[in-house]
């Protein structure tokens, strides 16, 4: 009877893993042996050691399911991912932004586009014909995957039915599902990190990195809890007839809560964006003091969005401030340094308490 029941439990701590075990597995006694790492913020990745791999589980946040199973090993088998793979294919910023953390950018041999490129060293490889662009999931030549011969190809999981992911199936390629746009804690994006700890065999490093980034970020936002800001903040920008903002369960809302201050749209429900009318901006934005994240290096063009635009006290005031003059560097940085992003928000804010730091990624607009 006691052996019954610890088999049971054993059954249901692996269920409650969501592992796939297949039969000839499950008689394997070292199966069992597995310990799921806790994350501190990340929800849409989940680790699982096992005795002789590593598991990712790809989660999708909203239904908590896991969407995709990845298991890292030593071994060559058809159904395992080798660590440390020598050629990868990057097709996000942020995936080129972590690789750079990890000093793997001499592993990038594909990118989507060059032209959405910030790092020096990896716009000398694309010069150099090391380092090839080949377009998005979306829109991708095969040949242009095949002629790169990647072991492993990352992309952002937009499209999970892109016709081109089958295709790269077929011709042997193995493709990897990031996640880490879904999370909506700041830090939650920047402990994708660990994730790429993982596939290139830098736990260690990751880890370090990642908790260096926590404790510089949870810092900064220990030094302005205790002030009070006046100031109000408006965020977004226009595109066509309509102003989208973050959501006020989104990452940039999260980050403003962090920065202490006050923003418009707080309440309002959601992880991504909402889209508002220019009538509502304008009448509820008059005397809202600053605003940030404008798709727009100059006053001069925030007015050739619309002339109204003029009666924002943010706008009269001179104080607009965005990171499009280096929109780039901020895509492909920001997410694997959001204490920097918080620390330019926290100078912004309170500039006397800051006054010794400089911006990093916005500039206020002229």
């Amino acid at each position: 009877m006691k052996l019954t029941f610890s088999i049971f439990i054993i059954l249901i701590f692996l269920c409650s893993c969501g592992e796939n075990i297949s039969t000839e597995n499950s008689r394997d006694p070292k199966s069992f042996k597995s310990d799921t790492i806790h994350n501190d913020y990340a929800e849409s990745f989940r680790i699982i050691e096992h005795h002789e791999s590593t598991e990712i589980q790809i989660i999708d946040i909203e239904t908590n399911i896991v969407e995709f199973n990845y298991n890292f090993s030593d071994s060559k088998e058809t159904n395992t991912l080798e660590y440390n793979p020598d050629r990868v294919v990057a097709l996000s910023a942020t995936h080129i932004g972590m690789l750079d953390e990890l000093e793997l950018l001499g592993k990038i041999v594909g990118i989507s586009d060059d032209k959405y490129l910030c790092s020096s060293k990896l716009k000398r490889r694309v010069d150099e014909g090391l380092t090839k662009s080949i377009g998005d999931i979306g829109m991708g030549d095969i040949e242009g995957y095949i002629n790169v011969d990647p072991d492993l190809v990352i992309y952002s999981g937009f499209d999970t039915k892109a016709p081109i992911l089958k295709k790269l199936e077929s011709a042997g390629i193995k493709t990897f599902t990031n996640y880490d746009w879904k999370e909506t804690h700041p830090l939650g994006r920047a402990e994708w990190l660990k994730v790429f700890g993982v596939i290139f065999n830098k736990r260690e490093e990751a880890e370090k990195l990642f908790d260096k980034i926590k404790t510089q970020y949870l810092s900064l936002a220990e030094k302005v809890e205790e002030y009070s800001s006046n100031e109000t903040v408006l965020v977004g920008t226009m595109y066509g007839d309509i102003f989208n903002a973050p959501a006020g369960d989104s990452y940039m809302a999260k980050l403003l809560e962090d920065a202490n201050v006050e923003y418009k749209y707080r309440e309002t429900k959601g992880t991504g964006s909402i889209s508002l009318t220019l009538e509502k901006v304008i009448s509820e934005n008059r005397n809202t003091s600053i605003w940030l994240n404008v798709a727009a290096q100059s006053e001069d063009k925030v007015l050739e969005m619309n002339n109204r635009f003029k009666l924002l006290e943010s706008v009269q005031n001179s104080r607009v401030y965005s990171y499009f003059h280096d929109v780039n560097c901020f895509w492909e940085k920001s997410a694997i340094t959001p204490h920097l992003v918080l620390e330019d928000l926290c100078k912004i804010f309170y500039p006397t308490l800051f006054e010794n730091k400089d911006l990093k990624f916005y500039r206020k607009l002229k």
